[in-house]
């Protein structure tokens, strides 16, 4: 088995624990998940870096599987060397989630920010930022959107403008990991014991973004493709690190597409316009696409919706994780009236 050194007098609250100290019991102790590696879980406690069974007999009572991020109480084994067995997960105050064959697949737990980096030299399209973006706000995270790569796209700064016109109600930063350019102003964000976590889509940058604000490589970086300037997907798993700012950060896998997996009968606040608007449709059950007499669409063609909105609605409402009732019904607009009153 592979031994890790031993710290003494570890502060949890350096690494995020939200409460004024830590109390163990003496039959267990409280960690945090930094990282799964085959199986086994490496945790943070106040003794040190600690390895956990990740399932089987070892997992006995912790019914929510462990996710990076998480906050889980092991047992206090005298060797702390030793294989620790899992007792519970503690309750997580923010998980971001999508939807993934028939299950939930959760990215990171008890975030407080998430970065969501879009690479300047192959622009996802909005309908897709949308999605990554409900993920985020549905989650209980605060979410910023980050250009990158603006030194391989002279034309950054019409496309950076174009995000926060469209994207009106986010802080949105330009940077170049690579070179430096806007990397000051980015880090002057990070706050001590607070997490963050960066989303993408592969090869978006996400891992030298990460190593930049960190001074040193901590996470694995991969060539960029000389005929496209793609990066290429090199991360494969998730890690919590901490930064020489005192903040702590989630490197997460590239994702080729994110549906958010959405509670029943949960609203997006990305959608709200919508379900305002919908409110002067002609039909009660409109699913904006062809009825007439329709206010959404007219919405779009007045110019005071975009369309891409639209999309993106349409996208998740027909999605396997969409909301019971993906139409904006009467149930809907009761439920908008008596929250705005």
């Amino acid at each position: 088995m592979r031994r890790f050194a031993l710290m003494s007098a570890i502060d949890l609250q350096d690494w995020g624990w939200p409460g004024a100290s830590v109390e163990d019991a003496q039959e267990s102790e409280i960690g945090r998940v930094l990282r799964e590696d085959r199986r086994r879980l490496r945790v943070m406690t106040a003794r040190g870096m600690r390895l956990a069974a990740h399932r089987g007999k070892a997992f006995q009572g912790a019914h929510i599987l462990p996710q990076v991020g998480d906050w889980v109480r092991l047992s206090k084994d005298r060797e702390p060397e030793s294989l620790a067995q899992m007792v519970e997960t503690l309750p997580r105050t923010s998980e971001i989630a999508r939807r993934s064959g028939q299950g939930t697949q959760i990215i990171a737990a008890n975030v407080d920010e998430a970065w969501l980096l879009v690479d300047s030299s192959r622009t996802a399209g909005t309908p897709t930022l949308e999605r990554y973006l409900i993920a985020i706000e549905e989650s209980g995270a605060a979410a910023r959107l980050i250009l990158g790569k603006t030194d391989v796209n002279p034309n950054w700064q019409t496309l950076a403008d174009q995000l926060r016109e469209h994207f009106a109600d986010l802080h949105v930063l330009a940077v170049s990991a690579l070179k430096g350019d806007g990397m000051q102003a980015l880090a002057a964000t990070l706050r001590a014991r607070s997490t963050y976590c960066v989303m993408g889509e592969s090869g978006a940058g996400k891992s030298t973004l990460v190593n930049r604000l960190a001074g040193r490589d901590i996470a694995r970086t991969g060539d960029v493709r000389g005929r496209d300037r793609k990066g290429r997907h090199v991360t494969t798993h998730r890690e919590l690190f901490q930064l020489p700012s005192g903040a702590l950060f989630i490197d997460t896998p590239g994702m080729r597409e994110l549906v958010p997996a959405l509670r029943a009968g949960a609203r997006p606040k990305r959608f709200d316009r919508i379900f305002e608007i919908a409110r002067d449709c002609r039909f009660a059950d409109c699913s904006h696409q062809h009825e007439p007499g329709c206010a959404v669409r007219q919405a779009i063609e007045d110019g005071r919706l975009p369309a891409s909105l639209l999309k993106s609605y349409s996208l998740l409402a027909s999605s396997a994780s969409a909301p019971p009732e993906a139409r904006t019904s009467a149930r809907m607009r009761s439920h908008r009236s008596s929250s705005t009153d």
